[in-house]
């Protein structure tokens, strides 16, 4: 069975409040106006990674695994359409349904081995390889068959989760099996095959880039750029840890490229939420009540929020009031609550983690520039002539000269420290 994962994200989990405590909301005339704009957008072009991903953990060829998906969708729409249109009431199936029925299960990673495993709080992944390599080889061994069904999602285009948007549905669970492909690329790279090591963490951080972009939930967000972000810190200590002559494979040139501001896109997720948190007020019988966030949903979707996240600003409050609430219904029908700040903290919370992903990425094309442009100046000097942009607020140089620390906008993510080459003599 797979582990369910709840779609409850800030919005929908902020919203949702309890029927027998809590009076009917009536939206103003301009909040159901403003409703109608939060449409879901269109599927972006492309081959969707999504349907592949939905049944990592059998063994299944990509033919099959869409196949699979296609009738999973269309129970979790059935199911999805009878609950909320006509009232019935039952248990989500148990998903993946038709891979469970149709395919051998692969093992799963145990909590040791994923303990072993590069993750966000591995201070450098080659150390940790280098401590662990003959463990390491086993665990790979083991996984050998779920890592080569992530890395067939190398050819795909887009991530799109295309299941009805739902409180209780849950998502492909992807994250543990993503953190094989980092470890595979540094045990590769320690063994000494560096050119081969660097050209497999620059594939998978190409590919996380591309699907973090067309993202539409936020968990799925978090898992794509996770990986991305693995993935090229990871290719960074490759990098600095390789010769100047060496060629970069090819890969690596659209690992280490300059973010754009189309790798921001938060309508998608906005507009998912938003309707999820619809069916979490239906759920819990508290009519109306889906409207506290909807301005918070506008002010995803706005492009002021996705300017903030893209260069690396605070998001104006105003953007909130777009979708003035009925202050005095609030009052009366929920007592006590602060639901300006709320949202404003959720907000801020979720363009956080976008602005500190807009920022690693520029901090792997500031190493790729750093590496290009070799010279015996001190860092400090070498980052004066660096294209930093929003960058230079954010680092400072640390390690007595041999690495730079990124600060992180997400308080509980620790600072990150990229290694750089040492200066020539």
């Amino acid at each position: 069975m797979k582990q369910r994962i709840w779609a409850c994200a800030a919005l929908v989990c902020m919203s949702v409040v309890a029927a027998d405590e809590y009076k009917p909301y009536r939206p103003t005339t301009e909040q159901v106006a403003l409703a109608r704009t939060l449409q879901t957008p269109s599927q972006p072009t492309g081959r969707n990674a999504y349907p592949v991903a939905w049944s990592l953990e059998f063994d299944m060829t990509p033919a099959e695994a869409e196949k699979a998906y296609q009738a999973d969708h269309a129970v979790a729409s059935d199911w999805a359409r009878r609950h909320w249109a006509d009232g019935a009431q039952g248990k989500w199936p148990s998903f993946p349904y038709a891979a469970a029925a149709t395919a051998k299960r692969l093992p799963d990673i145990t909590a040791a081995e994923y303990a072993l495993m590069c993750g966000k709080s591995t201070p450098s992944c080659l150390d940790a390889v280098r401590a662990h390599r003959n463990d390491l080889r086993a665990v790979l061994k083991r996984h050998e068959r779920l890592l080569a069904r992530v890395k067939s999602l190398v050819g795909y285009d887009i991530w799109w989760n295309t299941m009805p948007p739902d409180p209780l549905m849950p998502v492909a669970r992807v994250q543990p099996a993503l953190q094989l492909w980092n470890t595979a690329a540094a045990l590769q790279f320690v063994d000494g095959d560096t050119s081969g090591g660097l050209a497999s963490a620059c594939t998978a951080s190409a590919s996380f880039r591309r699907f973090q972009a067309s993202a539409n939930t936020q968990l799925d967000r978090v898992f794509m750029s996770a990986g991305a972000r693995l993935n090229l810190q990871l290719a960074t200590d490759m990098l600095a840890a390789m010769p100047i002559d060496v060629p970069l494979p090819a890969p690596c040139r659209k690992a280490f490229a300059t973010p754009t501001i189309e790798e921001v896109q938060f309508g998608g997720v906005a507009a998912n939420e938003w309707v999820a948190s619809q069916r979490a007020q239906e759920m819990a019988g508290a009519k109306g009540w889906e409207y506290i966030s909807e301005g918070w949903a506008l002010a995803l979707g706005d492009e002021v929020t996705r300017r903030a996240a893209f260069e690396d600003i605070e998001v104006p409050a105003t953007v909130l009031d777009r979708a003035p609430m009925d202050e005095a219904q609030i009052r009366e029908g929920w007592p006590g609550a602060s639901l300006r700040e709320g949202r404003l903290a959720n907000l801020n919370a979720f363009v956080d983690r976008a602005a500190d992903y807009v920022a690693t990425l520029r901090m792997a094309s500031l190493m790729l520039w750093l590496h290009e442009h070799p010279s015996p100046q001190s860092l400090q000097a070498r980052l004066s002539a660096a294209p930093l942009g929003p960058l230079a607020k954010r680092i400072s140089v640390g390690c007595s000269g041999r690495c730079l620390v990124m600060t992180e906008r997400k308080t509980y993510v620790v600072n990150r420290t990229w290694a750089v080459r040492p200066t020539e003599p």
